[in-house]
């Protein structure tokens, strides 16, 4: 017999555009490995839009300065570090 357990969080569930599902991959796990952004976009099955790409710039820079707003006044200093690295690294971008 298998038993299947799926656990749904839905702590930051709403209605948003569908890059904003992008953003967690765009500010961590692809940071330093454009390997892996070329192997998601590959399976996703095509480049994110000029506009696709504004709105995820900006939607990092929301959720970096969430993660310092949030860190700063809890002591989490890793959060903060993360933060303040993904506005350094869109500054970086920008020029």
């Amino acid at each position: 017999m298998v038993q299947v357990f799926g656990a749904i969080d839905l702590e930051r569930a709403r209605p948003h555009a569908a890059v904003a599902d992008v953003v967690p991959l765009a500010c961590g796990s692809w940071v330093g490995r454009p390997d892996l952004q070329h192997a998601f976009f590959e399976g996703y099955g095509r480049p994110l839009t000029a506009r696709e790409q504004w709105a995820l710039r900006c939607l990092c820079v929301l959720d970096a300065v969430s993660a310092i707003s949030w860190g700063v006044p809890n002591g989490d200093d890793e959060i903060v570090a993360r933060g303040q690295a993904t506005l350094a690294r869109l500054e970086v971008q920008a020029a």
